[in-house]
C-alpha cells in the first residue's frame, strides 16, 4: 500500500527502500507498526494511545479515541502487569455496507 503510492510518485523508487525507511521510522519512535492480522505490513504515525476499527471487507483501518479497559480489577485477578493494550474491533465499514 505504502510502497503503491510512492512509485506513482516516484517510479524510481524500489520496495526494498521504503520498507527500509518504514521500520528505520519504527526503530526510532517515529510510527508504529500495526499487528492487525492483514495480508500487508500498516503503518501507523498517530503515536498517542488509541484504537482502531478495522473492516472485514475493504481492510480500512480506522483510529479512534482510545477504548479502555477495567485494568485494577480484571488484570489484579490474574496478576498481571501490561506494557501494552491494542484494542481492535473488526467489521464492515459504513461504505462497503452501502454497497
Amino acid at each position: 500500500m505504502q510502497y503503491d503510492s510512492l512509485k506513482s510518485e516516484d517510479s524510481k523508487i524500489s520496495f526494498a527502500t521504503v520498507y527500509n525507511s518504514l521500520e528505520f521510522l519504527v526503530s526510532n519512535g517515529y510510527v508504529k507498526k500495526l499487528d492487525l492480522d492483514c495480508d500487508s505490513a500498516r503503518f501507523d504515525a498517530l503515536l498517542e494511545n488509541h484504537s482502531h476499527l478495522v473492516c472485514n471487507r475493504c481492510g480500512e483501518v480506522i483510529d479512534v479515541p482510545a477504548m479502555a479497559v477495567p485494568e485494577s480489577d480484571f488484570l489484579q485477578k490474574f496478576d498481571f502487569t501490561p506494557e501494552e493494550i491494542s484494542i481492535t474491533i473488526r467489521g464492515i465499514c459504513r461504505h462497503c455496507r452501502s454497497n
